[in-house]
């Protein structure tokens, strides 16, 4: 069986065994990727992502900004102005426990949140605005472990 839920949700609810984060340290925690508007994408290309990691590093250091992850990668969409932003994981989330899956999409709201001002206030190119809910997808399950 092939469980191409995200969350292993069938693997779980079928009692077939699986891989996740918690049992198998080497797997991918839940990631949150949200996309951000009114971005000058042309102008954002030429901060090097190694000058954005710095910058991250060190509004966090200063106290500015929850950031708990300060590497990360945007990514352009179709859409002009519009970016995908991939820079949150939450660890150790059992994704098929909904007390569990419900706390980290809360705390991967407030991850973008703090990401996306992060982006408005310190990155040039970018008004940024927050555009879209973030999802929780976890790319840590696989059947058959």
């Amino acid at each position: 069986m092939v469980d191409a839920s995200g969350d292993a949700d069938l693997c779980a609810m079928a009692g077939v065994p699986y891989e996740d984060a918690r049992t198998t340290p080497n797997l991918q925690s839940l990631s949150t990727i949200f996309r951000v508007a009114n971005v000058d994408v042309d102008r954002a290309t030429k901060l090097p992502k190694t000058e954005l990691w710095a910058l991250m590093r060190k509004a966090a250091e200063a106290g500015a900004y929850s950031l708990p992850r300060l590497e990360g990668s945007w990514h352009r969409t179709p859409h002009p102005g519009v970016i995908t932003v991939h820079m949150t994981r939450i660890p150790n989330v059992d994704a098929t426990d909904p007390v569990q899956l419900t706390r980290a999409e809360l705390e991967a709201g407030a991850r973008s949140r703090s990401t996306t001002v992060f982006f408005a206030t310190s990155c040039r190119g970018s008004s940024a605005r927050y555009s879209s809910p973030p999802v929780p997808r976890s790319a840590c399950a696989k059947a058959g472990a």
